[in-house]
Protein backbone atom coordinates (compact mmCIF):
# COMPACT_ATOMS: atom_id res chain seq x y z
CA UNK A 1 0.00 0.00 0.00
CA UNK A 2 2.83 2.33 0.11
CA UNK A 3 4.04 1.81 -3.01
CA UNK A 4 0.46 1.98 -4.28
CA UNK A 5 -0.08 5.57 -2.57
CA UNK A 6 3.01 6.42 -3.81
CA UNK A 7 2.02 5.85 -6.83
CA UNK A 8 -1.24 7.40 -6.25
CA UNK A 9 0.03 10.85 -5.06
CA UNK A 10 2.01 11.26 -7.85
CA UNK A 11 -0.31 10.73 -10.78
CA UNK A 12 -2.73 13.08 -8.85
CA UNK A 13 -0.11 15.80 -8.95
CA UNK A 14 0.45 15.47 -12.37
CA UNK A 15 -2.83 14.96 -12.94
CA UNK A 16 -4.05 18.43 -11.19
CA UNK A 17 -0.87 20.40 -12.97
CA UNK A 18 -2.66 18.24 -16.34
CA UNK A 19 -5.73 19.88 -15.45
CA UNK A 20 -4.73 23.53 -14.75
CA UNK A 21 -2.91 23.58 -18.04
CA UNK A 22 -5.60 21.91 -20.18
CA UNK A 23 -8.21 24.17 -18.67
CA UNK A 24 -6.39 27.05 -19.86
CA UNK A 25 -5.18 25.52 -23.60
CA UNK A 26 -8.91 23.50 -24.45
CA UNK A 27 -12.19 24.61 -25.08
CA UNK A 28 -15.42 23.59 -23.67
CA UNK A 29 -16.46 21.76 -26.23
CA UNK A 30 -13.43 19.78 -26.64
CA UNK A 31 -14.44 18.39 -23.61
CA UNK A 32 -17.69 17.35 -24.64
CA UNK A 33 -15.92 15.26 -27.21
CA UNK A 34 -13.66 13.77 -24.55
CA UNK A 35 -16.93 12.69 -22.62
CA UNK A 36 -17.81 11.13 -26.06
CA UNK A 37 -14.83 9.48 -27.04
CA UNK A 38 -15.33 7.82 -23.24
CA UNK A 39 -18.70 6.47 -24.27
CA UNK A 40 -17.31 4.96 -27.58
CA UNK A 41 -14.34 3.27 -25.03
CA UNK A 42 -16.44 1.80 -22.52
CA UNK A 43 -18.87 0.30 -24.68
CA UNK A 44 -15.59 -1.72 -26.31
CA UNK A 45 -14.72 -1.91 -22.31
CA UNK A 46 -15.39 -5.52 -21.90
CA UNK A 47 -13.08 -6.99 -25.10
CA UNK A 48 -10.19 -4.19 -23.94
CA UNK A 49 -10.33 -5.53 -20.74
CA UNK A 50 -11.42 -9.04 -20.56
CA UNK A 51 -10.79 -9.73 -16.61
CA UNK A 52 -7.88 -11.94 -17.75
CA UNK A 53 -5.46 -10.24 -15.75
CA UNK A 54 -7.66 -10.67 -12.47
CA UNK A 55 -8.42 -14.15 -13.77
CA UNK A 56 -4.76 -15.12 -13.89
CA UNK A 57 -4.08 -13.93 -10.84
CA UNK A 58 -6.69 -15.36 -9.06
CA UNK A 59 -6.46 -18.69 -10.85
CA UNK A 60 -2.15 -18.46 -9.81
CA UNK A 61 -1.46 -21.95 -8.92
CA UNK A 62 -1.95 -22.38 -12.42
CA UNK A 63 0.10 -19.87 -13.67
CA UNK A 64 2.02 -21.96 -16.16
CA UNK A 65 -0.56 -23.66 -17.89
CA UNK A 66 -2.47 -20.15 -18.39
CA UNK A 67 -0.20 -17.91 -19.51
CA UNK A 68 0.68 -18.75 -22.75
CA UNK A 69 -3.18 -19.30 -23.69
CA UNK A 70 -4.14 -16.23 -21.87
CA UNK A 71 -1.78 -14.02 -23.34
CA UNK A 72 -2.83 -14.55 -27.14
CA UNK A 73 -6.23 -14.45 -26.27
CA UNK A 74 -6.41 -10.55 -24.38
CA UNK A 75 -4.40 -10.06 -27.88
CA UNK A 76 -6.62 -10.98 -30.19
CA UNK A 77 -9.35 -9.85 -28.52
CA UNK A 78 -8.12 -6.24 -27.99
CA UNK A 79 -7.66 -6.69 -31.82
CA UNK A 80 -11.51 -7.35 -31.66
CA UNK A 81 -12.05 -4.68 -29.48
CA UNK A 82 -10.45 -1.82 -31.94
CA UNK A 83 -12.55 -3.03 -34.36
CA UNK A 84 -15.92 -2.43 -32.31
CA UNK A 85 -14.36 0.89 -30.97
CA UNK A 86 -13.82 2.38 -34.42
CA UNK A 87 -17.12 1.18 -35.54
CA UNK A 88 -18.79 2.49 -32.18
CA UNK A 89 -16.91 6.06 -33.10
CA UNK A 90 -19.12 6.81 -36.16
CA UNK A 91 -22.21 5.85 -34.91
CA UNK A 92 -21.71 8.04 -31.99
CA UNK A 93 -20.08 10.49 -34.29
CA UNK A 94 -23.73 11.02 -35.89
CA UNK A 95 -25.74 10.62 -32.82
CA UNK A 96 -24.17 13.84 -31.28
CA UNK A 97 -23.31 15.67 -34.34
CA UNK A 98 -19.34 15.32 -33.50
CA UNK A 99 -17.37 14.54 -36.69
CA UNK A 100 -14.01 15.08 -35.20
CA UNK A 101 -15.03 11.95 -32.73
CA UNK A 102 -14.23 9.46 -35.61
CA UNK A 103 -10.72 10.42 -35.83
CA UNK A 104 -10.12 10.45 -32.37
CA UNK A 105 -11.48 6.96 -31.78
CA UNK A 106 -9.49 5.54 -34.72
CA UNK A 107 -6.10 6.77 -32.72
CA UNK A 108 -7.21 5.47 -29.90
CA UNK A 109 -7.72 2.04 -31.41
CA UNK A 110 -4.49 1.19 -32.21
CA UNK A 111 -3.63 1.50 -28.25
CA UNK A 112 -5.98 -1.34 -27.91
CA UNK A 113 -4.41 -4.19 -28.13
CA UNK A 114 -0.94 -2.84 -26.99
CA UNK A 115 -2.97 -2.28 -23.45
CA UNK A 116 -4.46 -5.47 -23.24
CA UNK A 117 -1.03 -7.02 -23.20
CA UNK A 118 0.57 -4.87 -20.53
CA UNK A 119 -2.70 -6.27 -18.22
CA UNK A 120 -0.88 -9.22 -18.52
CA UNK A 121 2.33 -7.82 -17.20
CA UNK A 122 0.94 -6.31 -14.50
CA UNK A 123 -1.05 -9.41 -13.19
CA UNK A 124 2.46 -11.50 -13.80
CA UNK A 125 3.81 -8.72 -11.48
CA UNK A 126 0.95 -8.86 -8.98
CA UNK A 127 1.68 -12.28 -8.53
CA UNK A 128 4.81 -12.53 -7.82
CA UNK A 129 3.87 -9.36 -5.18
CA UNK A 130 6.23 -6.84 -6.96
CA UNK A 131 4.11 -4.02 -6.12
CA UNK A 132 7.56 -1.53 -6.25
CA UNK A 133 7.28 -2.11 -10.06
CA UNK A 134 3.74 -2.12 -10.39
CA UNK A 135 3.59 1.48 -8.84
CA UNK A 136 6.77 2.24 -10.59
CA UNK A 137 5.14 1.80 -14.06
CA UNK A 138 2.15 3.25 -13.21
CA UNK A 139 4.36 6.24 -12.22
CA UNK A 140 6.15 6.23 -15.70
CA UNK A 141 2.75 5.54 -17.42
CA UNK A 142 1.53 8.63 -14.88
CA UNK A 143 4.49 10.78 -16.10
CA UNK A 144 4.45 9.93 -20.16
CA UNK A 145 0.54 10.57 -20.04
CA UNK A 146 0.09 13.56 -18.63
CA UNK A 147 3.77 15.09 -20.14
CA UNK A 148 2.80 14.01 -23.41
CA UNK A 149 -1.00 15.24 -22.97
CA UNK A 150 0.26 18.99 -22.19
CA UNK A 151 2.51 18.84 -24.87
CA UNK A 152 -0.08 18.39 -27.66
CA UNK A 153 -2.47 20.54 -26.50
CA UNK A 154 0.43 23.26 -26.55
CA UNK A 155 0.99 22.30 -30.05
CA UNK A 156 -2.61 22.48 -30.93
CA UNK A 157 -3.71 19.06 -31.31
CA UNK A 158 -7.13 19.95 -29.50
CA UNK A 159 -9.31 16.77 -30.17
CA UNK A 160 -6.53 14.49 -30.63
CA UNK A 161 -4.14 15.51 -27.08
CA UNK A 162 -5.88 12.42 -25.24
CA UNK A 163 -5.89 10.02 -27.91
CA UNK A 164 -2.08 10.21 -28.82
CA UNK A 165 -0.84 10.87 -25.89
CA UNK A 166 -2.86 7.51 -24.60
CA UNK A 167 -0.99 5.85 -27.45
CA UNK A 168 2.42 6.91 -26.79
CA UNK A 169 2.41 6.05 -22.97
CA UNK A 170 0.87 2.80 -23.31
CA UNK A 171 3.43 2.01 -25.95
CA UNK A 172 6.43 3.43 -23.45
CA UNK A 173 4.93 1.48 -20.44
CA UNK A 174 4.47 -1.76 -22.71
CA UNK A 175 8.41 -1.12 -23.59
CA UNK A 176 9.05 -1.05 -19.92
CA UNK A 177 7.53 -3.66 -18.94
CA UNK A 178 9.23 -6.29 -21.73
CA UNK A 179 12.76 -5.09 -20.46
CA UNK A 180 11.96 -5.76 -16.59
CA UNK A 181 9.85 -9.09 -17.16
CA UNK A 182 10.84 -9.72 -21.07
CA UNK A 183 8.91 -11.62 -23.99
CA UNK A 184 5.70 -12.95 -22.12
CA UNK A 185 4.77 -16.85 -23.70
CA UNK A 186 2.13 -16.75 -26.64
CA UNK A 187 0.48 -19.99 -27.86
CA UNK A 188 0.12 -18.48 -31.25
CA UNK A 189 -0.92 -21.98 -32.23
CA UNK A 190 -4.35 -21.59 -30.19
CA UNK A 191 -7.20 -24.16 -31.19
CA UNK A 192 -10.47 -22.22 -31.70
CA UNK A 193 -12.16 -24.61 -29.44
CA UNK A 194 -9.64 -23.61 -26.49
CA UNK A 195 -10.22 -19.74 -27.59
CA UNK A 196 -14.19 -20.38 -27.02
CA UNK A 197 -13.65 -22.07 -24.09
CA UNK A 198 -11.19 -19.15 -22.76
CA UNK A 199 -14.21 -16.90 -23.42
CA UNK A 200 -17.07 -19.27 -22.12
CA UNK A 201 -14.95 -19.59 -18.95
CA UNK A 202 -14.41 -15.71 -18.77
CA UNK A 203 -17.96 -14.84 -19.54
CA UNK A 204 -18.82 -13.61 -16.16
CA UNK A 205 -15.74 -11.17 -16.06
CA UNK A 206 -15.67 -9.86 -19.69
CA UNK A 207 -19.65 -8.78 -18.78
CA UNK A 208 -18.33 -7.80 -15.82
CA UNK A 209 -15.73 -5.26 -17.31
CA UNK A 210 -18.27 -4.26 -19.78
CA UNK A 211 -20.47 -3.22 -16.58
CA UNK A 212 -17.61 -1.93 -14.88
CA UNK A 213 -17.47 0.48 -17.53
CA UNK A 214 -21.04 1.37 -17.99
CA UNK A 215 -20.85 1.68 -14.21
CA UNK A 216 -18.04 4.49 -14.23
CA UNK A 217 -19.23 6.11 -17.45
CA UNK A 218 -22.87 5.46 -17.94
CA UNK A 219 -23.49 9.00 -17.15
CA UNK A 220 -22.05 10.39 -20.38
CA UNK A 221 -23.62 8.18 -22.05
CA UNK A 222 -26.87 9.58 -20.74
CA UNK A 223 -26.12 12.97 -20.72
CA UNK A 224 -24.82 13.25 -24.45
CA UNK A 225 -28.24 13.11 -25.81
CA UNK A 226 -29.63 15.64 -22.49
CA UNK A 227 -26.87 17.78 -22.16
CA UNK A 228 -26.00 20.51 -24.49
CA UNK A 229 -22.23 20.55 -25.87
CA UNK A 230 -21.34 23.07 -23.91
CA UNK A 231 -23.00 21.99 -19.84
CA UNK A 232 -21.52 18.29 -21.31
CA UNK A 233 -18.03 19.80 -21.27
CA UNK A 234 -18.51 21.44 -18.11
CA UNK A 235 -20.07 18.63 -16.79
CA UNK A 236 -16.50 15.85 -17.89
CA UNK A 237 -14.21 18.57 -16.59
CA UNK A 238 -16.04 19.31 -12.70
CA UNK A 239 -16.25 15.27 -12.61
CA UNK A 240 -13.02 14.72 -14.02
CA UNK A 241 -11.34 17.20 -11.29
CA UNK A 242 -12.59 14.49 -8.99
CA UNK A 243 -12.79 11.46 -10.70
CA UNK A 244 -9.06 11.54 -11.42
CA UNK A 245 -7.99 10.91 -7.52
CA UNK A 246 -10.59 8.56 -7.43
CA UNK A 247 -8.74 6.36 -10.54
CA UNK A 248 -5.76 6.48 -8.93
CA UNK A 249 -7.16 4.98 -5.57
CA UNK A 250 -9.44 2.30 -7.23
CA UNK A 251 -5.86 1.41 -9.19
CA UNK A 252 -4.05 1.53 -6.50
CA UNK A 253 -6.71 -1.03 -4.41
CA UNK A 254 -6.99 -3.80 -7.63
CA UNK A 255 -3.03 -3.59 -8.02
CA UNK A 256 -2.57 -4.45 -3.82
CA UNK A 257 -5.94 -5.83 -2.44
CA UNK A 258 -6.83 -8.43 -5.22
CA UNK A 259 -3.52 -10.27 -4.90
CA UNK A 260 -3.07 -10.16 -1.44
CA UNK A 261 -7.15 -11.22 -0.63
CA UNK A 262 -6.30 -13.94 -3.26
CA UNK A 263 -3.91 -15.32 -1.28
CA UNK A 264 -5.67 -15.03 1.60
CA UNK A 265 -8.44 -16.97 0.53
CA UNK A 266 -7.76 -19.94 2.65
CA UNK A 267 -7.08 -18.46 5.41
CA UNK A 268 -10.67 -17.11 6.12
CA UNK A 269 -9.59 -15.20 9.51
CA UNK A 270 -7.06 -13.16 8.26
CA UNK A 271 -9.24 -12.37 5.18
CA UNK A 272 -11.91 -10.89 7.36
CA UNK A 273 -9.45 -8.81 8.82
CA UNK A 274 -7.74 -7.54 6.51
CA UNK A 275 -10.92 -6.61 4.64
CA UNK A 276 -11.93 -4.64 7.94
CA UNK A 277 -8.75 -2.78 8.20
CA UNK A 278 -8.06 -2.13 4.35
CA UNK A 279 -11.69 -0.76 4.63
CA UNK A 280 -11.55 1.70 7.33
CA UNK A 281 -8.05 2.98 6.72
CA UNK A 282 -8.48 3.64 2.88
CA UNK A 283 -11.78 5.63 3.52
CA UNK A 284 -10.03 7.88 6.45
CA UNK A 285 -7.74 9.08 4.03
CA UNK A 286 -10.08 9.30 1.45
CA UNK A 287 -12.20 11.59 3.17
CA UNK A 288 -9.45 13.75 4.09
CA UNK A 289 -8.43 13.98 0.02
CA UNK A 290 -12.16 14.86 -0.63
CA UNK A 291 -12.34 17.29 2.57
CA UNK A 292 -9.37 19.13 0.37
CA UNK A 293 -11.24 18.99 -2.47
CA UNK A 294 -14.50 20.09 -1.15
CA UNK A 295 -12.87 23.28 0.83
CA UNK A 296 -10.82 24.45 -1.35
CA UNK A 297 -11.65 23.69 -4.67
CA UNK A 298 -14.09 26.06 -5.64
CA UNK A 299 -12.11 28.89 -4.87
CA UNK A 300 -9.13 27.37 -6.33
CA UNK A 301 -11.27 26.21 -9.83
CA UNK A 302 -12.10 30.05 -10.13
CA UNK A 303 -8.62 31.57 -9.16
CA UNK A 304 -6.82 29.47 -11.37
CA UNK A 305 -8.84 29.21 -14.40
CA UNK A 306 -10.35 32.97 -14.20
CA UNK A 307 -13.98 31.87 -14.18
CA UNK A 308 -13.79 29.93 -16.98
CA UNK A 309 -14.82 26.20 -15.22
CA UNK A 310 -16.92 27.73 -12.66
CA UNK A 311 -20.07 26.64 -14.09
CA UNK A 312 -17.98 23.07 -13.47
CA UNK A 313 -17.57 23.75 -9.63
CA UNK A 314 -20.75 22.11 -8.51
CA UNK A 315 -20.12 18.96 -9.97
CA UNK A 316 -16.43 18.63 -8.74
CA UNK A 317 -17.91 19.35 -5.18
CA UNK A 318 -20.78 17.18 -4.76
CA UNK A 319 -18.74 13.83 -6.70
CA UNK A 320 -16.21 14.80 -4.33
CA UNK A 321 -18.90 14.72 -1.32
CA UNK A 322 -19.56 10.92 -2.20
CA UNK A 323 -16.16 9.63 -2.83
CA UNK A 324 -15.55 7.99 0.75
CA UNK A 325 -18.42 5.88 0.05
CA UNK A 326 -18.04 4.61 -3.65
CA UNK A 327 -14.32 3.64 -1.80
CA UNK A 328 -16.40 0.64 -0.58
CA UNK A 329 -17.57 -0.39 -3.70
CA UNK A 330 -14.55 -0.53 -4.81
CA UNK A 331 -13.34 -3.04 -1.67
CA UNK A 332 -16.08 -4.96 -2.25
CA UNK A 333 -15.73 -6.00 -5.64
CA UNK A 334 -12.00 -6.64 -5.30
CA UNK A 335 -12.87 -9.29 -2.23
CA UNK A 336 -15.65 -11.03 -4.73
CA UNK A 337 -13.02 -11.21 -7.50
CA UNK A 338 -10.18 -12.89 -4.87
CA UNK A 339 -12.69 -15.35 -4.08
CA UNK A 340 -13.78 -16.02 -7.54
CA UNK A 341 -17.41 -14.94 -7.11
CA UNK A 342 -17.34 -13.22 -10.98
CA UNK A 343 -21.09 -14.05 -11.29
CA UNK A 344 -22.18 -11.99 -7.63
CA UNK A 345 -19.70 -9.41 -9.09
CA UNK A 346 -21.50 -9.37 -12.33
CA UNK A 347 -24.95 -8.63 -10.93
CA UNK A 348 -23.63 -6.19 -8.49
CA UNK A 349 -21.78 -4.16 -11.69
CA UNK A 350 -24.92 -4.49 -13.47
CA UNK A 351 -26.90 -2.87 -10.51
CA UNK A 352 -24.35 0.20 -10.27
CA UNK A 353 -24.31 0.95 -13.93
CA UNK A 354 -28.20 1.06 -14.54
CA UNK A 355 -28.58 3.74 -12.04
CA UNK A 356 -25.63 5.61 -12.58
CA UNK A 357 -27.59 5.80 -16.12
CA UNK A 358 -30.91 5.96 -14.39
CA UNK A 359 -30.03 8.76 -12.11
CA UNK A 360 -27.77 11.08 -14.41
CA UNK A 361 -31.09 10.85 -16.95
CA UNK A 362 -33.27 11.75 -14.34
CA UNK A 363 -31.24 14.04 -12.87
CA UNK A 364 -30.36 16.19 -16.15
CA UNK A 365 -34.40 15.68 -17.27
CA UNK A 366 -35.28 17.65 -14.10
CA UNK A 367 -32.35 19.85 -13.05
CA UNK A 368 -30.49 20.23 -16.77
CA UNK A 369 -26.50 20.21 -15.54
CA UNK A 370 -26.99 20.71 -11.84
CA UNK A 371 -29.36 18.12 -11.20
CA UNK A 372 -27.19 15.79 -13.45
CA UNK A 373 -24.56 15.99 -10.97
CA UNK A 374 -26.14 16.10 -7.46
CA UNK A 375 -28.19 12.83 -8.68
CA UNK A 376 -25.03 10.81 -10.29
CA UNK A 377 -23.39 11.58 -6.78
CA UNK A 378 -26.32 10.52 -4.75
CA UNK A 379 -25.97 7.51 -6.98
CA UNK A 380 -22.66 6.49 -6.14
CA UNK A 381 -23.23 6.85 -2.41
CA UNK A 382 -26.13 4.58 -2.46
CA UNK A 383 -24.46 1.95 -4.17
CA UNK A 384 -21.94 1.84 -2.01
CA UNK A 385 -24.09 1.80 1.01
CA UNK A 386 -25.60 -1.08 -0.50
CA UNK A 387 -23.06 -3.31 -2.21
CA UNK A 388 -20.43 -3.20 1.21
CA UNK A 389 -22.97 -4.86 3.59
CA UNK A 390 -23.68 -7.57 1.41
CA UNK A 391 -20.02 -8.53 0.34
CA UNK A 392 -19.16 -8.23 4.22
CA UNK A 393 -21.93 -10.66 4.99
CA UNK A 394 -20.40 -13.30 2.55
CA UNK A 395 -17.18 -12.96 4.59
CA UNK A 396 -19.53 -13.58 7.63
CA UNK A 397 -19.74 -10.11 8.97
CA UNK A 398 -23.14 -9.58 10.73
CA UNK A 399 -25.30 -7.20 9.32
CA UNK A 400 -25.53 -4.63 12.16
CA UNK A 401 -21.92 -5.04 12.71
CA UNK A 402 -21.06 -3.82 9.26
CA UNK A 403 -23.48 -0.91 9.21
CA UNK A 404 -21.88 0.26 12.59
CA UNK A 405 -18.42 0.53 10.88
CA UNK A 406 -19.79 2.66 8.20
CA UNK A 407 -21.48 5.00 10.53
CA UNK A 408 -18.66 5.45 12.37
CA UNK A 409 -16.48 5.87 9.24
CA UNK A 410 -19.37 8.22 7.22
CA UNK A 411 -20.46 10.02 10.01
CA UNK A 412 -17.47 12.31 10.77
CA UNK A 413 -16.87 12.85 7.04
CA UNK A 414 -20.21 14.48 6.90
CA UNK A 415 -20.34 16.25 10.27
CA UNK A 416 -17.01 18.28 8.64
CA UNK A 417 -18.32 18.39 5.66
CA UNK A 418 -21.44 20.09 6.56
CA UNK A 419 -19.54 22.26 9.30
CA UNK A 420 -16.99 23.39 6.25
CA UNK A 421 -20.25 23.70 3.42
CA UNK A 422 -22.09 26.21 6.07
CA UNK A 423 -18.85 27.96 7.64
CA UNK A 424 -18.66 29.48 4.67
CA UNK A 425 -20.61 33.12 3.46
CA UNK A 426 -23.60 31.89 1.50
CA UNK A 427 -23.81 32.84 -1.91
CA UNK A 428 -20.08 34.25 -1.68
CA UNK A 429 -18.14 34.31 -4.62
CA UNK A 430 -14.52 33.76 -5.27
CA UNK A 431 -12.29 36.32 -6.41
CA UNK A 432 -8.91 35.85 -5.99
CA UNK A 433 -5.65 34.28 -4.06
CA UNK A 434 -6.87 35.87 -0.66
CA UNK A 435 -10.31 33.67 -1.07
CA UNK A 436 -8.45 30.20 -1.54
CA UNK A 437 -5.98 31.19 1.11
CA UNK A 438 -8.95 32.08 3.60
CA UNK A 439 -10.28 28.55 2.45
CA UNK A 440 -7.66 26.50 2.32
CA UNK A 441 -7.44 27.82 6.32
CA UNK A 442 -11.22 26.51 6.88
CA UNK A 443 -10.53 23.18 5.49
CA UNK A 444 -7.70 22.55 7.28
CA UNK A 445 -9.47 23.09 10.32
CA UNK A 446 -12.41 20.69 8.76
CA UNK A 447 -10.00 18.10 8.37
CA UNK A 448 -8.56 18.38 12.08
CA UNK A 449 -11.90 17.85 13.28
CA UNK A 450 -12.43 15.02 10.61
CA UNK A 451 -9.45 13.17 12.70
CA UNK A 452 -10.58 13.72 15.66
CA UNK A 453 -14.23 12.92 15.63
CA UNK A 454 -12.76 9.68 14.18
CA UNK A 455 -10.42 9.25 16.54
CA UNK A 456 -13.42 9.46 19.11
CA UNK A 457 -15.83 7.05 17.79
CA UNK A 458 -12.99 4.71 16.16
CA UNK A 459 -9.73 4.80 17.40
CA UNK A 460 -8.03 1.61 15.91
CA UNK A 461 -8.46 3.07 12.01
CA UNK A 462 -6.36 6.33 12.93
CA UNK A 463 -4.04 4.71 15.50
CA UNK A 464 -3.83 1.89 11.98
CA UNK A 465 -1.84 3.91 10.43
CA UNK A 466 1.47 4.48 12.29
CA UNK A 467 0.97 0.63 13.17
CA UNK A 468 1.31 0.31 9.15
CA UNK A 469 4.57 2.87 8.64
CA UNK A 470 6.15 1.44 11.52
CA UNK A 471 6.02 -2.34 10.16
CA UNK A 472 6.74 -0.85 6.84
CA UNK A 473 10.22 0.25 8.20
CA UNK A 474 11.20 -2.71 10.04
Amino acid sequence: MAWASLAAFLGKFMSLIAQVVLGHLLSVETYAVFAAATVALTLVSGFQNAGVNKNLIQQQEHYDSLIGDFTVFSLYLGVVASAFLIINGMVLAWLYDMPHLVSVVAISAIALPITSLNWIYTAVLGIRLRFDRVSKNTILYSFAYYSLLMLFAYLGASYYSVAAATLLSVVIQHINHRTYIGWLPVNWRISRQRFFAIFVALRWTIIASFLMGLSQNGNFFALGHLLTSEELGYYFFGFMLTANASVLVFTAINQTLLPIFSKMKGDEVRLRLAFLRSSGVLNFLCSILCLGLIGVGPAAVHFIWGGKWDAAIFTSVVTAATFPIRIFTSIATVTLESRGRWRSRTLLLAFDAATVILFAAVGAWLAGLSGAALSVAIQRGVVGLITYPMVARVLGYKWRDVMIMIGKSVAPFALAAAVLFFGQPAGSSPVGISDTAVAAIETAGAILLYIAVTYVVSRETVMELPNLLRRRRA
